[in-house]
């Protein structure tokens, strides 16, 4: 292969030595140069030789010396075209070249990135007879020479040579390569002319390498073959003919494909692309009929995208999205740059265009309300196929590329379609038109190295900017630094970006970088504004109205903008903030509310502007942790309260936190509690935080007129006010706009009651009829009936604060809060939920919930079921809540409900995951346990169940056995000794039919829809098993998608020496697992093979719980 690629080289220098437009003079001063500048690399080929043969004779017979170039030749651009070719003879590399290949793929990437293959890369029939014997791709590639200074051609493949697609080793590579390098999948070019294929052996080849464990989807190239290559477009060698008939053969040739475990799906349902859907004479009723076929033949719903050739809105033609096939409709406005180059080939028509601008225009280009795959080529130059006319963008770089790709991945992740974040490369290897992937000897790996790090940089725990307005100690300020510190926390990657200083500065800086825009200048802030949007933040979080004042600088610069709006009327009105708040309605892709009383303030800056589409409204989540938060018993924080202010014993204290000013309500508050002070002597106001000094002197007269100076206590800002939240009896939001405060969250989370004016804010419309009382607006004298009530009635303090309890649990979870913030800002969270059945545990469920909260990978929530234990469960869940995050939220039953399986059911209706993991009580698991599952079930939408290998412990945690191989060793020596990925079907078939191969739910990652849709359609026949139910509930689950197994133990089985597996009535546990044998026959298709393993299990099952004698084999 050497030696042709240097005969290769050779004739093609010769070919451009002679091509030369300059003197002969010239040209043997250039030839001269040229052997002697490279006379150590060169001295050993019969062309060197022969030259200084030339000399030596010359130089006999004339004696004269040399010719000179003249001046001009040695900055000609055709010297510098020659040096050019002279460096890739030599094996030149480029600046940007990469010289090797990671050894293993990422662990997490921002898209499913698609590479389309081109399968013409060895030799057919139809080639030979229309190009000639031996044709390939190959036999274009490498007759392309360069036509301008810079053009790189010819294009030279490196690590995989000039390879043959006939050989599997080949593409078992290439699959390789591109996994290495986060590549998702490929998309092969399907050549199919009324059931005659062309180019389909590599495709076949691929089919039948099943250890090739690489998705792959199919696009139709439905344009006639021609010879469009060399200029022949009329010449038809094999037309397409479209009519009903074909339509129904192009699909039913196609379901063998479409049936492959490693198909390509978007939202479960295979993916089919079309070429040139214009040239379909009915498209719509082509791809109803295909839709049909695949209906009535089992495969339910396909996936129709087409590819933006002539026409732009999938919904033209009836697909159910678009894709961009660059450079088709991005290079339609691009002037073309043969002016801006050095052309050396004078009979050059070819047309050039820069990539760069290119690249400019795809980032730029408007974002259509349909669904679009956006599609990126790391270079396009198809000179190889049409010499001296080619079509060529100069001016690629991997940085350029990676620029262009970052942008598609962020794309795909505002604009998921179906929930995918898939992009598309045009292509891996289609090397006649210099679009590929692959590794080449100018380059190398260079391509494929952008490709990973961006799809790994742009992996959706990502950069986030959070904007505070200043750092000083009051609510939306702790809300900032509460929501960095959870984002932190869940995997994202924040920068702080203060428009004020304050007293919480340090606390912002021990969590995330800082900048100061208060000292900056507008310019300064534009730069930083770009600087982070270069650097790969991918939004910015601005929380509060004032924000606004320094938004369009961020959003100018690319970056996503998601707006946190507290604001009621009155202060966007006392602070002047209509213009902020008119900029951040403008600039923002959400507005993030937290009440309906914020949402009607907004009306007058929405009108005009923009539709109620960008509004969510989401209340912000509990940010404190209360050390008392789980507990029933109160009295620790009430004693503390008490002695702590010097009062009584029997004191009823009303509660009230944050800055007293009469926006919050302090003189209407100092007016109630007049009221009430007279008509209970033992009732006492706290109002814990500072005081506006311009109020104070109204205050003070107020309490004095009221006679209750010494019953209204000012203890000034106190950080740690767990006491008085668990200690009050009742808290008095007297405020009159408040949008949602978080002193409600906090008392009721503690379940102590609110009291409120109506109409005044979220947090009133939260507590009114649930969790405490509302009093019409400003109405002080209704509004001290109301604290009156409650203070004077325990049990209607208790029914209250149960209900605010169950109300935190149940919605305000911070974790959760910021989870959703970031998937507003794009990022792509998958939501876990861990729901944690427990009866009687209470000896192991702080290790266990210890082990849970402990996951690399973070969870959305912890929830601890408890199926009224008689042990200390309760006692010691309310000791252990608050020491973990996210703080588990238990669930409670009243009676027994008499089957795990019903807390099951319980759970997974609760949970508000993606996906589900159940965590048994008394089990463990390591840290990393989750992080390989829902990877990869994340990755792939069809995979309904992931499990890893369990570790069997004793009661102590000490190890009995390092994993299960032993139990499945009569089913297969090695299937459970590596990864794998399979449908319902083949599971069955290796060993889910003939027991359960799934010993411990506790390793298992449910997602959450299919096992929900299981639980809830087979319930009664689920809890009917006492030690199966878990295995019924897979067989029935594998029929909804396929299942993904995890080779390391990961999971911590317990086994108990008197448990429920081992004492149980055996008859029942045998009849249990032969009907459940019963029921997989009926489900599944079953080889002979299985039906004789299922058997010889029930036959083993039989002899050891006694009820048959062995049979001894003859010796």
């Amino acid at each position: 292969m050497m030696t042709s690629l240097k005969s290769l080289l050779g004739r093609m220098m010769r070919a451009g030595y002679h091509a030369l437009p300059v003197p002969w003079s010239v040209r043997f001063w250039f030839k001269n140069s040229v052997f002697a500048i490279g006379a150590p690399l060169l001295k050993h080929t019969n062309a060197y030789r022969r030259w200084q043969e030339f000399l030596r004779d010359r130089e006999v017979k004339d004696r004269q010396p040399l010719p000179r170039a003249p001046a001009l030749p040695g900055d000609s651009p055709h010297l510098r075209h020659a040096r050019a070719i002279f460096a890739t003879a030599q094996g030149g590399r480029h600046p940007d070249h990469v010289a090797q290949c990671p050894l293993s793929p990422p662990q997490a990437v921002g898209a499913k990135a698609i590479a389309f293959y081109l399968p013409q890369f060895h030799p057919i029939v139809e080639n030979d007879q229309w190009w000639g014997k031996g044709f390939t791709e190959w036999t274009n590639v490498t007759k392309a020479a360069a036509q301008f200074v810079g053009h790189e051609q010819p294009k030279l493949p490196a690590e995989l040579g000039f390879y043959d697609l006939r050989l599997v080793e080949v593409m078992r590579r290439q699959a390789e390569l591109a996994r290495l390098h986060g590549v998702y999948g490929f998309c092969f070019h399907y050549y199919w002319f009324s059931g005659r294929r062309l180019l389909e052996r590599p495709l076949d080849q691929y089919i039948a390498a099943t250890d090739i464990d690489f998705p792959f989807c199919l696009c139709w190239a439905n344009e006639n073959w021609t010879r469009r290559w060399d200029g022949h477009e009329s010449d038809v060698l094999l037309g397409q003919t479209y009519n009903d008939d074909n339509d129904l053969s192009f699909i039913r040739d196609l379901l063998p494909y479409l049936r492959d475990r490693r198909y390509i799906r978007i939202d479960g349902r295979p993916l089919v692309i079309v070429y040139r859907p214009s040239l379909l004479p009915d498209c719509r009723r082509t791809l109803e009929c295909w839709r049909a076929y695949c209906r009535e033949h089992g495969l339910g719903e396909i996936f129709l995208a087409m590819v933006q050739f002539d026409v732009e809105d999938p919904s033209v033609y009836g697909f159910d999205a678009a894709l961009e096939f660059p450079p088709h409709k991005l290079a339609r406005e691009l002037r073309p740059i043969n002016d801006e180059v050095e052309i050396v080939n004078p009979d050059y028509s070819g047309t050039v265009l820069d990539y760069r601008r290119l690249v400019d225009a795809a980032i730029a280009w408007p974002e259509p309300e349909y669904p679009l795959f956006r599609g990126v080529f790391p270079g396009w130059d198809n000179e190889a196929r049409k010499p001296g006319k080619g079509y060529t963008f100069a001016h690629s770089s991997p940085a350029t590329y990676a620029r262009w790709l970052q942008a598609a991945v962020d794309y795909a992740g505002r604009h998921p379609v179906r929930d995918e974040r898939v992009v598309f490369v045009n292509a891996w290897n289609e090397w006649a038109e210099g679009a590929y992937l692959e590794p080449d000897r100018r380059y190398g790996y260079a391509y494929l190295d952008a490709t990973r790090k961006v799809l790994e940089s742009r992996a959706r725990i990502g950069n986030l900017a959070v904007i505070s307005h200043d750092a000083h100690p009051h609510g939306a300020q702790y809300l900032a630094l509460n929501l960095i510190r959870e984002l932190n926390v869940i995997g994202c990657e924040t920068t702080v970006l203060l428009q004020g200083g304050g007293r919480l500065e340090a606390q912002f800086e021990a969590l995330a970088p800082v900048h100061r825009l208060y000292a900056m200048r507008e310019e300064d802030i534009a730069n930083l504004a770009r600087r982070l949007h270069d650097s790969g933040t991918y939004a910015v979080i601005a929380n509060t109205a004032v924000s606004g004042r320094v938004v369009r600088a961020f959003a100018d610069a690319g970056l996503r903008i998601v707006a946190l709006i507290h604001e009621l009327p009155g202060v966007i009105a006392e602070h002047r903030l209509e213009q902020a708040v008119a900029d951040l309605v403008e600039t923002s892709h959400r507005l993030v509310l937290p009440s309906a009383a914020v949402r009607e303030g907004l009306q007058p800056f929405l009108d005009g502007r923009i539709g109620q589409h960008k509004i969510v409204l989401r209340p912000q989540g509990l940010f404190t942790r209360s050390r008392y938060r789980g507990y029933v018993d109160m009295s620790t924080p009430r004693r503390r309260l008490r002695e702590k202010l010097g009062l009584d014993a029997q004191a009823k204290i009303v509660l009230a936190v944050g800055y007293a000013d009469r926006r919050k309500g302090v003189d209407l508050l100092a007016r109630a509690a007049a009221i009430c002070a007279r008509r209970d002597p033992d009732l006492h106001v706290v109002w814990v935080g500072h005081r506006d000094v311009d109020l104070q002197a109204e205050i003070d007269g107020l309490l004095t007129d009221g006679g209750i100076a010494d019953r209204f206590h000012f203890p000034g800002l106190d950080f740690d006010t767990d006491d008085y939240y668990a200690g009050a009896d009742v808290y008095a939001l007297a405020s009159r706009e408040d949008p949602f405060p978080s002193v409600v969250l906090e008392s009721l989370a503690v379940g102590t009651p609110v009291v409120a004016f109506a109409g005044t804010g979220g947090g009133a419309d939260l507590i009114e009829g649930r969790a405490g009382r509302t009093a019409r607006a400003f109405d002080v004298e209704a509004y001290a009936e109301a604290l009156l009530a409650i203070c004077a009635d325990p049990s209607l303090r208790m029914a209250y604060g149960e209900a605010g309890r169950e109300l935190i649990d149940a919605d305000f979870s911070f974790r959760r809060y910021a989870m959703d913030i970031a998937t507003l800002a794009g990022i792509d969270l998958p939501r876990v939920s861990a729901v944690v059945p427990n009866y009687n545990y209470a000896r192991y469920l702080e290790q266990r919930v210890a082990s849970i909260a402990g996951q690399t990978f973070p969870l959305a929530e912890i929830l601890v079921l408890d199926d009224c234990s008689s042990d200390d469960s309760l006692r010691v869940f309310g000791e252990i809540r608050s020491k973990f995050a996210p703080e588990p939220v238990l669930i409670r039953n009243q009676r027994n409900s008499g089957s795990v399986f019903r807390q099951w059911l319980k759970g997974v209706e609760r949970a508000r995951g993606d996906y589900v993991w159940i965590a048994e009580a008394d089990d463990l698991s390591m840290p990393e346990f989750l992080a390989p599952l829902i990877a990869k079930m994340h990755a792939e939408r069809d995979i309904v169940m992931a499990y890893c290998q369990s570790e069997q412990i004793d009661e102590q945690g000490r190890m009995l056995a390092p994993d299960y191989l032993a139990y499945t060793a009569e089913l297969s020596e090695t299937r459970w000794r590596s990864d794998y990925t399979v449908s319902g079907v083949e599971e069955a078939a290796a060993g889910m039919a003939v027991k359960n191969t799934v010993p411990n739910v506790s390793a298992v990652v449910f997602r959450r829809g299919a096992l929900l849709q299981v639980l809830r359609e087979h319930q009664d026949d689920i809890v009917g098993y006492r030690v199966a139910g878990d295995w019924f509930v897979y067989l029935q689950l594998l029929r909804l998608g396929r299942i993904h197994f995890h080779a390391r133990s990961l999971n911590r089985h317990r086994r108990h020496a008197t448990s429920v597996t081992s004492d149980l009535d055996l008859r029942r546990h045998y009849h249990e697992v032969t009907d459940l044998q019963r029921v997989a026959a009926r489900l599944y298709p079953q080889n002979e093979e299985t039906r004789c393993a299922t058997e010889r299990y029930a036959r083993q099952l039989r002899v050891q719980f006694g009820f048959e004698t062995p049979v001894r084999e003859a010796s």
